[in-house]
């Protein structure tokens, strides 16, 4: 996600979405981990080749979390950015069921959390902007 957001930045028409993406990233993955410490769900048993287990909870997930947020966010000021978040967003989710890290519902409360941040950040970036504080983009 930096290294997206660093792509935007070098576009004048890209760069809001990358600001707004990054924003989303961290407030959102901030937001899970809150809801971790509150949930306390156990993670499923997985593969140990895809590495050690994690002893945080299992719901949400925070990967999920993020990876919609930026994408949602930075699809909500640019559209064209979907054709390269949108897909990586969904393998980051799907990454997170694949090796055993996530049951499906913590990926869709993940995926959901996500979705309001992005469009909280969206909102309050225009807002913002509509007050002469950010570029539009």
């Amino acid at each position: 996600w930096a290294a997206l957001t660093a792509a935007a930045a070098a576009h004048p028409r890209l760069r809001a979405a990358g600001r707004d993406g990054l924003v989303a990233w961290t407030t959102a993955t901030g937001g899970a981990f809150a809801v971790k410490a509150a949930a306390g769900r156990r993670r499923p048993r997985f593969v140990r080749a895809f590495g050690a287990a994690t002893s945080s909870s299992s719901m949400p997930s925070s990967h999920t979390a993020g990876a919609v947020a930026y994408a949602g966010a930075a699809v909500l000021r640019a559209p064209v950015t979907g054709l390269v978040v949108v897909p990586l967003a969904a393998g980051v989710a799907w990454s997170r069921a694949a090796t055993g890290r996530h049951f499906p519902t913590d990926l869709a409360a993940g995926a959901a959390l996500g979705a309001l941040v992005a469009v909280g950040v969206h909102l309050a970036a225009d807002r913002v902007s509509e007050e002469g504080g950010l570029e539009r983009g």
